[in-house]
This record gives structure tokens, sequence and C-alpha cells, in this order.
């Protein structure tokens, strides 16, 4: 038997506290490319293009001189294509070009899991396709449908409400 998820818990501490700001991130992912210093002979990272995540913002690497500038050739190399800062505990991780295609399809994933769940809130979907779509038995597809209904519905609160039922599936297996 599945144990009882409790989304409201949950909810509380991985939605209710206070985001980071992309100018924060920014700053963090900044120290952390400083801290690395010289990556290849004359040549360091500098930080891109950020892309706010639900859960981490995300910042390209570009290639610098040691002076700060960008190179009229920048060096050819592998490695990683990115960082992540996360939005909860302020982690930076390093990102692959694997690793930001698993990001972008989990993002895509969860938008329209969001919509699922606002259509659902809004009537225009029926318990079955939310069923369906999460193989849900019918005492946790309940659960859910309790727990749509009384949330105010945002990607962070899905995200939320989305890892807690993969946590009670996980500990179910």
């Amino acid at each position: 038997m599945i144990n009882r998820f409790s989304p409201r818990s949950c909810l509380y501490l991985c939605v209710s506290g206070n985001f980071m700001t992309a100018l924060e991130a920014r700053h963090i992912a900044q120290q952390y490319v400083s801290d690395i210093g010289e990556v290849l002979p004359e040549f360091m990272f500098g930080l891109g293009d950020e892309e706010e995540f639900v859960d981490k913002y995300y910042f390209d690497f570009i290639w610098l001189t040691l002076t700060g500038q960008i190179p009229e050739e920048p060096p050819v190399a592998g490695g990683a294509r990115g960082l992540t800062v996360n939005k909860y505990d302020k982690k930076v991780e390093l990102i692959s070009h694997g690793g930001y295609g698993v990001l972008r399809d989990t993002e895509n994933k969860l938008t329209e899991t969001y919509q699922l769940f606002s259509d659902f809130k809004n009537g225009k979907t029926r318990l079955q396709e939310l069923k369906a779509k999460f193989d849900l038995t019918s005492e946790q597809l309940l659960e859910l449908s309790k727990v749509i209904k009384d949330t105010e519905l945002n990607r962070e609160a899905i995200y939320a409400i989305i890892n807690g039922l993969l946590d009670k599936v996980k500990n179910y297996r």
C-alpha cells in the first residue's frame, strides 16, 4: 500500500520560500566561473545567456581571454555547455549538452503537466485523463484531484506535487 502523499508539507517547503532572483543567480554563477580560473592556456569561462527553469537558472559558458575579452577565435574544446544554480539551495552544477537536453525535456513535460492540471481545475479535463496520464490507482487519483483543487496552481506548485508523487512511487517499488 502506498503511504499517504502529503503535498501541503512539500508545497510549504518547496514553494513558499523566497526564490533567488536571476541577478542573485548570475552573481553566484559568476563567482563560480571566477573561482575556476584558467581553463585552457590563456582562456577562461565567462557567462553568456541565461535561461530560467522552474527550480534553477541555467547559464551558457562563453570563452574569454584572461583579460576578460571575448576572443576573435575561441578555442575548440569539448566539455560542459554551461552551469545551473539551484533556486532552493544555491548549489551550482556543471551541465553537459546531454544534461541540458534532459533539463529542457523535463521543463517541457512540466509545462504540459501544468496545463493538464490547470485544465482539470477549470473543468476542461476529466479524472480519467489524469488517471491514464499518470497511471494512478483510484485512491491516488482521488488524492491528486483534491490537491489540485486545493492548490493555487503555478509552475513551482506543480513541480512540488510531481516530485512528491515521484517520491511516493519510488518508495512503493
